[in-house]
């Protein structure tokens, strides 16, 4: 994952990134900051998540990072 100055890039993890599966289950984002509308952390039951709520139709990405008050913070600062 990697947030730039436009656009927040979600890649999947080993083993999740082999063969075909990224394309086959939609688990690669390319979201322009300019389009995320809702940015909130969720408490779990063991951890943490943040839910981006982006783009014309309200779709929902809902991420498990180690620091989400970090990702947070750098969706603000460059959103």
């Amino acid at each position: 994952m990697a947030v730039s100055d436009n656009t927040l890039t979600v890649v999947p993890r080993f083993p999740f990134n082999l063969m075909f599966l990224p394309q086959i289950y939609s688990l690669e984002h390319n979201i322009p900051l300019a389009t995320i509308k809702r940015i909130e952390i969720m408490k779990g039951l063991f951890a943490r998540s943040v839910l981006i709520v982006y783009g014309d139709n309200d779709r929902s990405l809902r991420l498990r990072v180690r620091d989400p008050l970090a990702l947070e913070t750098a969706l603000r600062r460059h959103g």
